[in-house]
């Protein structure tokens, strides 16, 4: 395996992903919203995940009830996402099935226990929630404060690549993904790398998605981030002078994170 370059830098940066992700406070109907963002961030570029999300919310299409009764507004905004006919389905047929899911109850019920059931969870959302495999399932469980799972998309795959010599990706990868059984293979590559640099597992797959994503390419150097964000307290820190700051980073996560 080749050498990781890392600072403390790259893992702070990985953190605040977390923390602006983190669904706080943890209640049913925070996860639904929770099960919505990881459901659109499937094969999407992170801009675009959040422009859609954004107006779901401004729509009022954050609870189940809302977007049973309003399925044709659902698809008007989703469509502007990639493969939205999947997201479509996988959404409406959440919020049909959450109001007699006890899975949250579950996630709650766990989380006040030391969450020692994150694979078990997945192994379940993966199997009940259409369009939902393990790596929407780990985001929406990492979403949950679960930090033993990875969430590999193809940013973790390729920084995967090229840091280990003897892994190959599959050539298709991109169009039909990674198979479960490839995709426990490289959790345990990055556990392992999260082991010897002292982090959770979560946060080192994050690393790799803050390095080479839109996140950070987006909400950096396009969005001109010249101020920070503490999405816990909402607090705002003046921008720098000379900031063009048009994209408000914090309006989409918190819209997750906390009950109005």
């Amino acid at each position: 395996m080749n050498n990781l370059n890392l600072s403390p830098e790259d893992f702070e940066n990985a953190w605040k992903l977390y923390e602006a992700e983190k669904i706080n406070p943890l209640t049913r109907e925070n996860m639904f919203k929770g099960g919505i963002y990881s459901i659109l961030s499937s094969r999407e570029n992170y801009q675009k995940q959040m422009i859609v999300f954004n107006r779901l919310m401004d729509h009022g299409l954050d609870n189940p009830e809302s977007i049973l009764r309003d399925d044709k507004r659902l698809r008007n905004i989703v469509r502007k996402s990639g493969f939205y006919n999947q997201k479509i389905e996988a959404i409406y047929r959440l919020s049909h099935a959450w109001s007699k899911s006890n899975l949250p109850e579950e996630i709650l019920k766990d989380s006040e226990n030391g969450r020692k059931k994150g694979f078990e969870l997945r192994e379940r959302i993966d199997g009940e929630v259409y369009g939902m495999g393990y790596k929407c399932a780990s985001l929406f469980l990492r979403m949950c404060d679960y930090l033993d799972l990875a969430i590999i998309d193809r940013h973790v795959l390729e920084g995967i690549e090229e840091l280990a010599s003897d892994f190959e990706l599959p050539k298709d990868y991109k169009i039909r993904g990674i198979s479960d059984k490839k995709y426990l293979e490289i959790e345990e590559i990055i556990a392992k790398l999260a082991k010897e640099n002292n982090v959770e597992t979560a946060i080192m797959s994050m690393f790799f998605y803050y390095r080479d994503s839109q996140f950070k390419n987006g909400f950096q150097r396009e969005l001109n981030l010249g101020c920070e964000f503490n999405i816990i307290s909402r607090k705002r820190v003046k921008p720098m002078e000379g900031s063009n700051n048009k994209f408000k980073p914090d309006r989409a996560v918190q819209k997750i994170l906390f009950d109005k």
